[in-house]
């Protein structure tokens, strides 16, 4: 099957279904010594057709208490892998079992999260503490015992689609532009191209970046996109589309 990149997958890995929290450590490493740089969280729910999909994701406060275990089990992830230098996304599930992972990728987290968003937000963006730690190994070290920390939160929301067909007009974006706490959308479809209804990440028609000093304003303009998003998109029958494409 060819993946999401483009290449072709001739073998799978197979994991045992873990049920819990997911988290996101985002971390930055220069010669093997570690910082971490945000800390996520995923929410996610089960679909009427039974598939468990993204809804939204916070950056969190690092709590003690409640964050600690997670947080050490990420640098020992690094220390196993290998990771000497540069940032690394570590996904993580947490149950009353302990920590377990889903996945490390030795990179940024994901480039559809908007820098300017990030850097207005998070007071050790994760990109930032990268391009130091190579090009000022010294400043870098100097901030290994700063505590990172939330100027605003932000509430990333993954767009869900209940709806197949080929999208021939979009509603909403200047009303869901006019909201208090948004910040910006990034849409993976447009119109003449196909929607599909959402099973994964990959079929998610787009994600919307919100941002505030009032989390009740976030949760109050979350609300109201998932009260318009089913009506964002009006469609063709895909029957159609392709008929007129053969023709």
């Amino acid at each position: 099957k060819t993946n999401m990149l483009g290449f072709s997958n001739h073998a799978a890995l197979i994991q045992t279904h873990i049920e819990g929290e997911e988290f996101v450590v985002n971390t930055v490493s220069c010669a093997g010594v570690h910082k971490l740089c945000e800390l996520w969280r995923y929410s996610r729910y089960k679909t009427t057709s039974g598939h468990n999909i993204y809804n939204t994701a916070h950056v969190i406060d690092f709590d003690r208490e409640q964050h600690t275990d997670i947080v050490n089990y990420a640098m020992k992830v690094l220390e196993a892998l290998g990771i000497q230098y540069g940032p690394a996304h570590v996904e993580i599930i947490k149950n009353e079992n302990g920590c377990y992972l889903i996945e490390l990728g030795a990179r940024l987290m994901g480039a559809n999260l908007p820098f300017s968003l990030l850097s207005r937000c998070i007071s050790t963006p994760q990109a930032i503490l990268s391009i130091e730690s190579f090009i000022n190994p010294v400043g870098f070290r100097n901030k290994l015992q700063t505590r990172y920390q939330i100027f605003q939160p932000i509430t990333v929301i993954f767009m869900v689609s209940n709806q197949n067909g080929v999208i021939r007009k979009i509603n909403f974006i200047d009303k869901i532009r006019k909201l208090k706490s948004f910040f910006d959308i990034k849409l993976a479809v447009k119109i003449g191209s196909e929607l599909k209804a959402t099973v994964d990440y990959q079929t998610s028609p787009g994600m919307i970046y919100l941002t505030h000093a009032d989390r009740h304003i976030i949760e109050s303009d979350k609300k109201i996109i998932r009260k318009i998003e089913q009506d964002m998109f009006e469609l063709a029958p895909l029957n159609m589309y392709l008929d007129r494409v053969l023709a």
